[in-house]
This record gives structure tokens, C-alpha cells and sequence, in this order.
């Protein structure tokens, strides 16, 4: 399956070819009959995709810890948002015991953060791989 992954992102030159390498890559070198090919290559990929996004999942979990800041705890293995949570307490904390010290404490839009996601970037790098999904 893998391979077959590497195989169809080898032949496309963008993200937009994908679903053309995955068909392609589905028909080529069978020698089942062209409407049995057409058929497995239009149906399969639905559950493939499911596999592949699994698959990416499952090796962006390995690195994002390494490339997202320490300070950012949510929807992170072993990262919590209640840590968060505590933080915010302690400068709290930490204000009303020197009150002439100068403190910010800015809150930013979550949502905001996440649209702001720079596909192109993270599909150059490969999610992080070394050259293959």
C-alpha cells in the first residue's frame, strides 16, 4: 500500500494530480478487463484516502512535538490544555505579587491560528518524512 502511495505522488507534479496518480497507479500493469480496472480505480481510493490520511496522522503525531513550541499544549500527544490553564494562573499569580513589574497576558483566536496553516509549506517538507509518506 505504501508503495502504491509513493508511486502516485511520484507521478504528480502538484497536489491537484494525486487523485490522477492513485487512478493511474490503480489501472497500470493489471490485466484484469478496462471496466473492472475503471471500476476498482474510481472505488478504491475512497478507503484509501482514509488509509493515507491515518498514515500521515499517525507519523505527524512522531514529529510534532519536536516542531511545535513547548508553550502550545492542545491537540498534541501528552499535551494537555490544562496545563494552559495553569499557566495563566501562575502570571496571574506572579502579577499580584510584584504589581509595578510590566506583564502582558494576550489571549489569541485559536480558530485563526489553525486557518492560517500554510499547506504548501508543510507538503514541501514532506510533513516532516524524509522524501516519502
Amino acid at each position: 500500500m505504501i508503495d502504491l502511495y509513493n508511486e502516485a505522488l511520484q507521478m504528480c507534479q502538484n497536489t491537484e494530480d494525486v487523485d490522477r496518480g492513485i487512478h493511474n497507479a490503480y489501472t497500470q500493469g493489471t490485466d484484469r478487463p478496462a471496466a473492472n480496472k475503471e471500476l476498482q480505480a474510481d472505488l478504491a481510493p475512497n478507503v484509501d484516502y482514509k488509509i493515507l490520511a491515518t498514515i500521515i496522522s499517525e507519523r505527524l503525531k512522531k514529529i510534532l512535538s519536536k516542531i511545535i513550541h513547548s508553550d502550545q499544549n492542545g491537540f498534541l500527544p501528552n499535551r494537555q490544555m490544562k496545563t494552559n490553564t495553569r499557566l495563566i494562573m501562575d502570571v496571574l499569580e506572579c502579577y499580584e505579587m510584584h504589581p509595578s513589574k510590566p506583564m502582558v497576558l494576550m489571549f489569541l483566536d485559536a480558530q485563526n491560528a489553525f486557518d492560517n496553516l500554510n499547506w504548501n509549506q508543510l507538503t514541501n517538507m514532506k510533513f516532516g518524512e524524509n522524501g516519502t509518506y
